[in-house]
């Protein structure tokens, strides 16, 4: 009868964190909406269709979860073909490098056009799980213990 009740409680715990990650995807889409860069009308890109854009005709890229269509810009790009290298990918690490004048992350601005979505992969998931790790301790030890007492019943020949 307790297994069940402990069961019965993972199971919810369960259900409860596949609940929350839509309701943070809202709450993270409505953020986006309200931000400063996204006065223009914002969407949410999956990385996977980020990706998609990675020649030097349709160039992407990611600056700090923020998207950015920069194909007008790479063959006036004072670095030559360095921003491709990055093209459909993350470039943040590389634009906020030593080699950009300060002026860059005004220019930036221009070629905004959404933001990253955060949970497109469910990558965050496990991180998701290790965040509701000490609230789940409490369950463990109580499983553990019942099914110490049930193995023990078992060698004992309880059953």
């Amino acid at each position: 009868m307790e297994i069940m009740v402990v069961v019965t409680v993972v199971l919810g715990l369960l259900l409860g964190v596949l609940v929350v990650i839509p309701r943070l995807r809202k709450l993270d889409h409505s953020k986006t909406v309200l931000s400063s860069t996204a006065s223009k009308a914002s969407k949410i890109y999956s990385k996977a269709e980020v990706s998609l854009h990675n020649k030097r005709t349709d160039c992407w890229i990611i600056i700090k979860e923020k998207v950015y269509d920069v194909t007008s810009y790479v063959e006036e790009h004072p670095g030559g073909d360095a921003i491709l290298a990055h093209a459909g990918d993350d470039s943040t690490e590389g634009f906020f490098g030593p080699q950009h004048a300060t002026r860059v992350f005004d220019l930036i601005d221009d070629f905004y056009i959404g933001e990253l979505d955060k949970f497109s992969n469910y990558s965050d998931l496990p991180i998701l799980l290790l965040l509701s790790l000490p609230m789940l301790l409490p369950l463990v030890d109580l499983l553990c213990l019942e099914f110490e007492s049930l193995f023990s019943a078992l060698c004992l020949g309880g059953f």
